[in-house]
């Protein structure tokens, strides 16, 4: 059986539970720690600290590449550690020529995060393995409300609307189907994915990537609204239009919108929405996840 390190800093939130988000937190400890297929224990480490320790483990998996305020970890003598390394990616746009220098000299060699592959490949080379996964989409955390006990006024579109990232998204914001909730209103972990599962239709939309949110709206079993593009990768998410999501794009979006609240009762859509909700568990869902990951270290071992 494989011994694995859950490497982490000391001082991170991310992986204490309490944090405003805890994705990471459903996957890693309450997900990775406690399997039976692999020994695995947790291992707070300071910024700058010796990994030597580490060398009594087959795997070390990193949660954090970075400390606090975007600096280094900094990890020491972590060349020296015969193991196989997997760390959890940045944001596929922090992953810098600073970070991936910092990857060769630790020899970590294998990235797993939840961007998709054609996004991260802008910034990861082909010589650093890249494997997209879901973190913690729990089927008894994003739980899915009787249908026609939810909101079907307004389509609901949650997060930040940067337009670097989510121009499509900051377009919805302003269109009068849809009801914008911002970051800022207070809704976290439970919260937030009570909300999702309080409207009937949501809304996942990135200009650039295939978020998280594209399984979260999904997986309260609400019709979600998917923006596809030539770039974010989508795709690789394997949703099916009028299947198991509506696609939309810059194009399509207020046709797509008013075509749903014309008709909002038509039971279409309800069974998109089962369906949809359906394949993520099937897909994404925490355990599936998990077991993938503890696949690909038996793998590379």
């Amino acid at each position: 059986m494989l011994k694995v390190a859950l490497v982490y800093l000391k001082d991170t939130r991310g992986l204490s539970g309490h944090h405003y988000i805890n994705h990471g937190y459903r996957f890693f400890v309450q997900g990775i720690l406690p399997s039976p297929r692999i020994e695995a224990e947790a291992c707070p480490i300071i910024a700058g600290g010796d990994c030597r320790l580490l060398s009594k483990y087959d795997v070390l998996l990193f949660f954090h590449l970075r400390g606090i305020k975007y600096t280094s970890a900094n990890y020491q003598y972590l060349d020296s550690v015969k193991a196989v390394k997997i760390a959890k990616g940045l944001d596929a746009h922090d992953m810098t020529p600073e970070r991936i220098g910092e990857l060769r000299q630790w020899g970590i060699d294998t990235i797993v995060n939840m961007c998709s592959v054609k996004y991260a490949r802008h910034f990861i080379p082909d010589d650093i393995a890249y494997h997209q996964f879901m973190f913690g989409i729990n089927k008894d955390f994003f739980k899915a409300p009787q249908w026609d006990l939810r909101r079907k006024d307004k389509i609901l579109l949650t997060g930040v609307s940067n337009p670097k990232y989510y121009y499509l998204r900051g377009l919805c914001a302003d269109t009068p189907q849809v009801k914008y909730v911002k970051p800022a209103a207070g809704h976290k972990n439970k919260q937030y994915a009570k909300l999702l599962g309080s409207y009937q239709a949501g809304i996942a939309a990135c200009t650039v990537d295939a978020v998280y949110k594209y399984c979260e709206s999904p997986a309260t079993g609400a019709l979600t609204f998917m923006e596809v593009n030539d770039i974010n990768g989508c795709e690789e998410l394997g949703y099916t239009d009028g299947e198991n999501a509506i696609f939309i794009n810059e194009d399509n979006y207020k046709a797509k919108f008013a075509e749903y609240m014309a008709d909002v009762d038509n039971p279409k859509w309800q069974a998109i929405a089962e369906r949809g909700r359906e394949y993520t568990l099937q897909r994404w869902e925490n355990q599936v996840e998990v077991d993938r990951l503890i696949d690909l270290m038996y793998e590379l071992a």
